[in-house]
């Protein structure tokens, strides 16, 4: 999250050092969800599963196959969580060079045309609705997997495959997020190097 806000007032940053006027207020800070997170003790089966079963089948399965399905979302959770720990360290390193280049760009004088200045406002917007979609799922991946301590037995399978299913399903969509961020930071800085040359 907080890379997300660094991203976006970069670009709120690149849009004032260029001279685009901004009518909105200026971004809240969020709670870094990221950094809260502490490490779970939940290990994922050896087994090599690849079978994934959709929620609404879920009354149709052994509870065997539920708990396969469950390891799946876990193994899911867990893959992704490094996929945007990845993707989180690169946008860090590309608002950096994207601040750089911002800098670069005030200190040489230059100044955008219109167009440009359309196209850095419309980056902007598209980074604080990425936020939102992110802000969305805050909340709804590590603490419903917390708040099921205590109640891992037969009697609470169908509730656990289903806080673990929309777990995976929130992460991915941050993971989509930071991915998509990444790219349009990355648009930013070859639109920067271009005109600093």
């Amino acid at each position: 999250m907080k890379t997300i806000n660094k991203a976006i007032l970069a670009i709120i940053g690149v849009a004032l050092i260029t001279g685009c006027s901004l009518e909105s207020s200026p971004i809240d800070s969020l709670t870094n969800e990221f950094e809260a997170i502490k490490e779970t003790n939940y290990q994922s089966s050896p087994l090599l599963l690849n079978e994934k079963y959709a929620l609404e089948d879920m009354a149709l399965l052994t509870n065997e196959e539920k708990i396969f399905d469950i390891l799946l979302d876990w193994q899911s959770i867990k893959a992704t969580q490094n996929q945007i720990n990845v993707e989180r360290l690169s946008l860090e390193e590309n608002v950096q060079t994207m601040k750089n280049l911002a800098t670069l760009f005030k200190d040489s004088g230059l100044t955008l045309a219109t167009d440009e200045i359309s196209w850095i406002r419309s980056q902007r917007n598209q980074l604080k609705e990425y936020r939102e979609d992110i802000i969305e799922t805050m909340g709804l991946v590590y603490a419903p997997i917390q708040e099921l301590e205590g109640m891992y037995s037969l009697e609470n399978i169908d509730l656990i495959a289903t806080v673990f299913e929309q777990a995976a399903d929130n992460l991915a969509i941050r993971l989509d997020v930071f991915t998509k961020v990444n790219a349009i930071i990355s648009e930013v800085i070859i639109f920067l190097t271009s005109k600093v040359g």
